[in-house]
């Protein structure tokens, strides 16, 4: 019987230790929070810096995330019957990991990014641009309509030879490169979660029509400024013969 009282003694004992290990861990730390428009996804660290982006409902290292207070920016967990609140301001003060993002890890990103897809279009969008930007400079030069498309074709010809040999895939490895060399681990795992959302799906489908609009955007106002770059560049000229 004393046998039987010591081991129930003991087994009350573990658990309780158990329970105050489980209750006493640290919650993790909240360090972001993703509005895609749909529900929020929220950046989670733990103490031994590992991280994940996660939503309301799921679980991180064992703390369920069970409701997100948009007003007071507070985010309930709960685990094993504890009850934590964390908040965005613990998110200021919680440093990353700050490691070194992989290779493999940022290609990852560029296929789900559809780099590829992305900078075709866009080199298609850019021919369009410029072949009118070309049009229009030799028209303002005085060149007549006929004479000027010509002109522009033999722009456009030039132009078209050196995007065809852009190398698309070879430029994809090199901004890898780049963005494992200037972004860490829970930077891209973060630009991989904005990307997932229905969000991030429009902002690459939209980034060629985007850099277009852009650059009718500019086109003008370069091309206001033309007759102060010839005046300018007449002017070197000038003092360049001047002083020979």
């Amino acid at each position: 019987m004393k046998k039987m009282l010591r081991l129930l003694a003991l087994l009350a004992t573990l658990a309780a230790a158990s329970f105050a290990s489980a209750a006493g861990a640290p919650p993790p730390a909240l360090r972001g929070v993703l509005m895609t428009g749909g529900e929020p996804l929220f950046s989670l660290s733990d103490t031994d810096g590992e991280s994940k982006w996660v939503a309301v409902g799921k679980t991180f290292n064992g703390w369920k995330l069970d409701s997100w207070d948009a007003t007071s920016g507070t985010l309930t967990l709960t685990k094993d019957g504890a009850t934590e609140k964390v908040s965005l301001e613990s998110a200021t003060v919680a440093a990353g990991s700050g490691e070194k993002a992989t290779l493999a890890e940022a290609t990852a990103l560029m296929d789900q990014m559809r780099f590829e897809e992305m900078i075709a279009k866009s080199l298609e969008q850019q021919r369009a641009v410029l072949g009118k930007m070309f049009l229009q400079m030799l028209q303002q030069q005085g060149m007549k309509d006929a004479e000027a498309q010509k002109m522009a074709d033999m722009q456009m010809k030039l132009v078209n030879i050196l995007f065809d040999e852009m190398d698309i895939k070879g430029m994809k490895g090199d901004i890898a490169t780049a963005y494992s060399d200037l972004f860490t681990k829970d930077q891209l795992q973060g630009l991989s979660v904005f990307y997932s959302t229905p969000t991030g799906q429009a902002f690459i489908d939209k980034q060629p029509e985007l850099g277009a609009r852009m650059q009718e955007v500019m086109m003008p106002r370069m091309m206001k400024a033309m007759p102060k770059v010839q005046a300018a560049a007449a002017e070197m000229i000038r003092d360049a013969g001047n002083k020979d």
